[in-house]
C-alpha cells in the first residue's frame, strides 16, 4: 500500500529482517521437516531468506537506514527547533551535500559500505554545531535499550548489536554476503548519485554543486536567517490528510 510513496519503509524493515533471518530460517527449517507438512508460503520464504542476494540486500538497506536515513530523518523533524544553533530549513542543504559527498566516496572505494568507522560518521561535522543531534546519535547507537532489556537490567543495546552484525558479522551466512553486498552497493549508491544529480528533479537544486540559490552554499545569508524556525518538511500538511 506504500509503493512509491514511502520508500523509507524499505530501509526501516531491512534491519529486523537481517537480524531475525537466522532465527526465521531455523524455525522454517523445523516446521517444513514435519512429515506431511506442506506450505508454499513458508517454502518460498525459506528459499528467499536463505539466498545470499537477500542477505546482502537487507544488509545494504539496513546500513543505509543507520548511516543516512535515521540521522537525516531526525534533522528534518527537528530543524524548526534549532534556530538557536543558527540551523534552519536552508541548512538541510549541508546534510544533502554530505550525503552526496559520501556517495561519491563509496563509489570510489566500494569497501567503505561495510566500514563502520566511515558509514556511521557521514554527518560528523554537524555534531559539533548541533549538540542535540549528537545527543540523539549517542542515544540511538550507544545507550538506547528496549523496555524488556531495562526491566531485566541487562546491558544489551539493540542497535549496537545490529551494528556489530552489519559491519563485523559473526554469522557465517552474513560473512559470506560481503562480496555480494559490495556488488549491490555499487548499483544502489550509483542510483542514489544519479537521483541526486538529476537536474530534472527538485532535489538537484538543493545540492551546492547546482549553484542554485536554494542550496546552502549559494543561498543568501538573509534568506537563511529568514528561514530559521521553519520546518523543511511537509509534516503539518500531511497530518491533515492522516486526520
Amino acid at each position: 500500500r506504500a509503493t512509491g510513496s514511502r520508500q523509507d519503509l524499505i530501509t526501516l524493515g531491512a534491519g529486523p529482517i537481517y537480524w531475525n533471518r537466522k532465527f526465521n530460517v531455523e524455525f522454517l527449517d523445523d516446521v517444513l521437516r514435519v512429515r506431511g507438512a506442506s506450505n508454499i508460503l513458508q517454502e518460498n520464504l525459506f528459499t528467499i531468506l536463505s539466498s545470499l542476494e537477500m542477505i546482502a540486500s537487507t544488509r545494504f538497506f539496513a546500513i543505509l537506514e543507520l548511516a543516512i536515513c535515521l540521522p537525516f530523518r531526525w534533522l528534518t523533524g527537528n530543524t524548526h527547533k534549532l534556530a538557536h544553533r543558527n540551523w534552519g530549513a536552508r541548512s538541510m542543504g549541508r546534510a544533502v551535500d554530505l550525503i552526496h559527498s559520501a556517495c561519491n566516496d563509496i563509489i570510489d572505494d566500494i569497501t567503505l559500505i561495510h566500514d563502520e568507522s566511515y558509514m556511521l560518521h557521514i554527518f560528523d561535522e554537524l555534531l559539533i554545531d548541533l549538540p542535540e543531534f549528537k545527543a540523539f546519535m549517542d542515544y540511538e547507537f550507544k545507550n538506547k535499550m528496549s523496555e524488556f532489556v531495562q526491566a531485566s537490567k541487562t546491558k544489551a543495546v539493540p542497535l549496537k548489536e545490529l551494528i556489530k552484525e552489519l559491519f563485523a558479522p559473526t554469522n557465517q551466512d552474513n560473512q559470506d554476503s560481503t562480496q555480494m553486498l559490495e556488488n549491490i552497493a555499487a548499483i544502489g549508491i550509483q542510483a542514489l548519485i544519479d537521483e541526486l544529480e538529476d537536474q530534472s528533479k527538485a532535489t538537484y537544486k538543493y545540492l551546492s554543486i547546482s549553484g542554485s540559490e536554494f542550496s546552502y552554499e549559494h543561498c543568501p545569508d538573509e534568506v537563511k536567517q529568514s528561514m530559521l524556525h521553519t520546518s523543511p518538511a511537509n509534516d503539518f500538511a500531511e497530518s491533515s490528510f492522516a486526520g
